[in-house]
């Protein structure tokens, strides 16, 4: 069980005057970013609307593709991450946040952090009381499930993840974007065996199999053919922190739906050099379900043989009477 102290902290949002000049930004993510500036002005008006004297140090309107505007104001004394973070999360994303907080930096704007402290809760263990410890979240461009499970890992509370993350996700997913619903657990820069040039970052999710994202890293480096003794080699160093239960790749799945197509019952599963009617039949024997055996490995045939998805097919079956298509969109419907 676990007990949760909240106290979030957020940057305040100040607002701002006219504009006067334009400058043009675009980010990493294609957005474009245009910014209209303002020299600092002393208007009274602004310095009652705040606690610190009132002077304007920037005061940029942007506009973000074209769609959105807003308008960023920092006054003397203010941290200017948590002033953007404010003014543009509504509008824009990390990339965005990022390139304004350096042009905010290169006029020369006084600033004591890189970045905005979005949340901060105390976590306490109901069974555990001896751990107490703080979880904090910053704008920083991570994945807010990468940050909860980095925090249990480093605490050594795994077994706490899953309830941490159905606890803090929602919270953090309103503060920033959320892409992904699983973290990574083992990530490293891959080079190239030949020549040692680096050909990027290995990511496995929770709950994959650590060789199904070798594969697809492999296949994403290799042009032609997947080296097989490249992706052992990689395998075998990942397999020393993971649990790895197979070494073989998935290479086809075919999702098995319900009559309606709503819900997944099942899925047929075919690994690298495997007999496609040998994953069939497999599937039949472990599976309850009532099938019409030959139209099924008719159709897995046809599908999973025409794309050379890296599967065997020398093994064939009689034509069903019926050999109208029945099933589509690598989802089949029972």
């Amino acid at each position: 069980m676990i007990k949760l102290l909240l106290f979030i902290i957020l940057p305040f949002l100040l607002s701002g005057s006219a504009v006067t000049t334009t400058n043009t930004i675009s980010d990493s993510s294609g957005s474009v970013v245009t910014a209209q500036q303002q020299k600092p002005t002393t208007d009274n008006n602004i310095a009652n609307s705040t606690n610190n004297d009132g002077i304007v140090i920037f005061n940029n309107t942007f506009s973000i593709d074209d769609q959105m505007q807003a308008n960023v104001v920092i006054y003397d004394g203010d941290e200017p991450v948590d002033v953007i973070y404010k003014s543009l999360h509504p509008h824009g994303n990390f990339a965005t946040r990022r390139q304004v907080f350096e042009e905010v930096k290169s006029l020369g704007i006084p600033n004591t952090k890189e970045y905005a402290q979005l949340f901060s809760q105390q976590i306490l263990l109901d069974d555990d009381d001896s751990f107490s410890s703080v979880f904090t979240c910053h704008d920083d461009g991570s994945e807010p499930i990468d940050v909860i499970y980095n925090f249990a890992k480093e605490n050594a509370i795994e077994r706490y993840f899953p309830q941490l993350g159905s606890t803090l996700l929602p919270q953090l997913c309103e503060l920033v974007k959320c892409n992904r619903l699983r973290p990574i657990i083992w990530a490293n820069e891959i080079s190239s065996a030949e020549d040692g040039q680096p050909l990027g970052v290995l990511e496995i999710l929770q709950y994959v199999e650590p060789v199904d994202a070798v594969d697809a890293f492999v296949q994403n480096v290799s042009v032609d053919v997947v080296d097989a003794v490249f992706r052992n080699n990689i395998l075998q160093v990942v397999c020393e922190t993971l649990e790895c239960s197979r070494s073989t790749p998935l290479v086809f799945r075919m999702l098995v739906k319900d009559e309606e197509g709503k819900n997944i019952l099942d899925s047929i599963d075919i690994y690298e050099g495997e007999e496609v009617i040998d994953a069939v039949d497999r599937f039949i024997q472990t599976s309850e379900m009532s099938l019409d055996e030959v139209t099924l490995k008719n159709y897995m045939l046809q599908e999973a043989c025409k794309d050379e998805y890296r599967v065997k097919c020398t093994k064939n079956v009689g034509v069903a009477e019926d050999g109208s298509p029945i099933f589509s969109n690598n989802t089949m419907q029972l």
